[in-house]
């Protein structure tokens, strides 16, 4: 969580913030005793900052949005480090997180020279070590040193950076004068006018109102200026890493647009060049701007969206635009609005943005505005009636359902689909996928754990015991029967490559069975996977296999990654004996969209995998039963590494999570009933006492491992549980300890010595 302060126009010094922040009427209170509005601002950021260590949180950032001082006094910039030092003390950030930009107040108006016009800023911003704009005339120009975009830039090691921008190099300007042929007069012909009508003071002023209409306080940003903020975002996304997935912000003095309901009659109301800045913000993908000038707290969205025949709007830019409040601009400033606290949270390829203003952060009011930036975009979720989503990479279509999940709060969402359209990363689970997916020993890597579970599950379990299945056994022996493979089908069925063939379907419910038990009872569970559709699209010269999956329930957060890599692979073997056919998208849709805080019956526990799915399987957890016998065995020797790695394997993930879902525990049985009983077994023939007694330390610590796992399972079917957490963290306590005795025996298995 980063936390970043945004001050803007405190108008320090005189007739700024150190006018007194009362209504005096009577004259019954000394000056000496009044209260300042600098005073008054201090003691509420005061506040503010007790708060935020109260919070137990920092700031990991101050951005100045300009106007420091008024009329660009000396006396504002002089007050600025003793102001920020009095309010924040301890937390005020290093001057390397300070980001500050001019105001139209903070620049010397009227003067051309820059060092002269921006004199006070340079002495007490630049020099200060602040991140700043480059500034035009010094930083920018013919003569400029070579322009560095990591000196103007603040970039956090959370995904995010903020570039501040000058806008106001034109602030105090005079427009030429010009003759008739619009050819430059000479400044002299002023002097000679006004000598001329000095004898006539109404003329003499009539004149002086005259050449104001020449003087504007023009916002604007130079050529120059927009080209150095592009090459400082480049800089900014390759300095964070996450180039498409950083969180960009900008930080400048005026706005964008109008903020309040206040109609302004003046000139230059907003940038000159509004449309081109705006037109680069949206090139750049900015997702947050803070700016000053209009001294009103407020937050809002800009959104430019650009038309198409078709209705849709095409290159939609959405930004969070946050208007920041006043201190010594204008009356007395609301204390509860005149700071705003921007929060930042890091989430799986994106941010999520708070803001709140002093009064709501101290109130620990829950934020007005929310911003969720996904991939550099906004997100906004679908919520609990669902709907679709389109992802290009695997990677993008994980972070939206993690995002979608966490904006529901894990509540369910009905009919959710998505569509992942490069099936490229699918060999691997996507950035984010929970790492204790695998266990928490660490002996599997998470890798090689998802290409296992995926083998797992598109097994075919030939000898699977009543109730227990997996999606392969239910597409290649539908209904147990060796001779109904509905995958080779489906490669007869789309051979014609027909596009509107919709025949290739594979269905992983048995109706008699999983339904209506027919065939005895109905089991407990059945595939949530119910069915499965291959279609055939030309695009072209061309031709893709496509992917459509429906399941009446389905966990996102753990499952879903798993179910997209079991259908690439039905998906490679009917395009591999079609030929020519490239693999194109899929698509699955949820009746119902779960997600899981903790791993769940996807992650089937590794002893149980290999018990089931082979009987390459099943003669590697008896020799793990026999080494516990002959440790030294020379018959067992060449492969004694790999069998203690099974064992460190086995016991990697075979605890369940205390916080597991009643119908998902993913719990060990089988495996463990087989390994114990072959354990059981070398006991039974073992003639040395004290191989016996190690043997039966195992066969101890296995048995308790399979019963308090068996009884977790029958808690998983009851219908009415009652104390269920209870229940299960006792059962997972029990299996804890017996775990970590049994690695404990393994590891002095695996020292000979000791042994010996």
């Amino acid at each position: 969580m980063s936390l970043i302060l945004f001050l803007t126009d405190l108008h320090l010094g005189h007739d700024g913030a150190a006018r007194p922040a009362d209504d005096r009427k009577v004259r019954v209170v000394s000056d000496a005793e009044r209260t300042s509005i600098r005073e008054l601002a201090e003691e509420h950021i005061r506040r503010l900052s007790a708060s935020i260590r109260q919070q137990g949180k920092e700031i990991s950032a101050l951005v100045l949005g300009g106007d420091i001082t008024v009329r660009g006094q000396l006396g504002g910039f002089a007050e600025l480090d003793g102001f920020l030092r009095t309010a924040l003390g301890d937390l005020l950030p290093p001057p390397d997180r300070i980001v500050a930009t001019p105001g139209n107040h903070d620049v010397a108006w009227y003067e051309t020279d820059a060092r002269a016009r921006y004199k006070h800023f340079l002495s007490y911003c630049v020099k200060a070590g602040y991140v700043t704009p480059p500034l035009d005339g010094i930083d920018l120009g013919p003569a400029a040193p070579v322009f560095t975009p990591g000196r103007h830039v603040l970039v956090d090691s959370e995904g995010w950076f903020i570039a501040p921008l000058n806008s106001s190099h034109w602030s105090g300007t005079r427009a030429p004068l010009l003759d008739n042929f619009g050819n430059d007069l000479p400044e002299s012909a002023i002097d000679g006018l006004r000598s001329a009508l000095s004898g006539d003071a109404l003329n003499a002023e009539l004149i002086e109102q005259l050449l104001k209409f020449r003087q504007f306080d023009m916002s604007r940003v130079s050529k120059d200026q927009i080209n150095a903020f592009q090459k400082t975002i480049a800089f900014a996304r390759t300095a964070v890493g996450d180039v498409n997935d950083a969180l960009p912000l900008v930080a400048m003095h005026h706005q964008l647009s109008p903020v309040g309901e206040r109609e302004e009659i003046k000139p230059f109301e907003s940038l000159s060049n509004l449309g081109q800045v705006r037109a680069v913000f949206e090139e750049n993908g900015i997702a947050v701007t803070m700016h000053g000038h209009k001294h009103d707290l407020l937050t809002m969205w800009s959104t430019t969206e650009h038309g198409s025949v078709d209705g849709r709007g095409v290159r939609k830019h959405e930004m969070l635009v946050v208007s920041g409040g006043t201190i010594g601009g204008g009356g007395v400033p609301d204390s509860g609005r005149l700071a705003t606290v921007v929060e930042i949270s890091r989430k799986l390829r994106g941010h999520e943005i708070t803001v709140r203003s002093v009064a709501d952060f101290i109130a620990k009011r829950p934020a007005e505005t929310r911003g969720y930036f996904l991939s550099g975009r906004r997100f906004e979720p679908l919520g609990a009636r669902g709907g679709h989503i389109e992802a290009t990479t695997f990677s993008d279509g994980y972070a939206r359902l993690v995002a979608e999940g966490e904006a529901t709060k894990g509540s369910l969402v009905k009919n959710l689909s998505i569509t992942i359209q490069d099936l490229s990363e699918v060999e691997a689970p996507p950035a984010g996928y929970p790492e204790d997916a695998a266990g928490t020993v660490g002996a599997l890597p998470l890798p090689d754990w998802f290409n296992q579970v995926t083998d797992w599950w598109q097994s075919v379990l030939v000898d699977a015991p009543r109730g227990v299945f997996t999606h392969g056994r239910r597409l290649k022996l539908h209904g147990g029967k060796l001779d109904a493979n509905q995958i080779t089908k489906m490669i007869e069925t789309l051979a014609d490559r027909r596009p509107n063939n919709g025949r290739a379907i594979a269905t992983l419910i048995d109706a008699e069975s999983d339904l209506l038990g027919k065939l005895g009872p109905a089991p407990a569970s059945f595939p949530a996977f119910c069915l499965l559709q291959l279609h055939i699209r030309t695009s072209g010269s061309d031709t893709f296999l496509d992917a459509t999956a429906y399941f009446r329930k389905q966990e996102m957060r753990y499952w879903w990654p798993v179910n997209i890599a079991e259908i690439k692979r039905v998906m490679v073997t009917v395009s591999d004996a079609l030929k020519d056919v490239k693999l194109g998208s899929i698509t699955t849709t949820a009746a119902i969209a779960v997600w899981q805080t903790t791993r769940s019956r996807v992650s089937v526990p590794a002893i149980d995998r290999m018990f089931l799915q082979s009987e390459e399987g099943r003669r590697d957890l008896m020799r793990m039963a026999a080494l516990i016998a002959q440790p030294e065995s020379s018959t067992l020797a060449p492969e004694r590494d790999r069998l203690i790695q099974l064992w460190r394997i086995a016991l990697e993930d075979v605890v369940p999570p205390e916080e597991s879902v009643m119908d998902s525990i993913p719990v060990a049985i089988e495996g463990i009933r087989f390994l114990r009983d072959a354990v059981q077994a070398q006991h039974d023939i073992a003639g040395d006492p004290k191989i016996r007694s190690r043997l039966d330390d195992f066969a101890k610590l296995l048995t308790e491992l399979e019963e308090r796992g068996s009884r977790l399972w029958n808690m998983g079917r009851e219908t009415k549980p009652t104390n269920y957490q209870k229940k299960l963290s006792s059962e997972v306590k029990g299996m804890h300890d017996a775990r970590g005795q049994l690695a404990e025996l393994v590891e002095k298995l695996a020292d000979l010595g000791t042994l010996a």
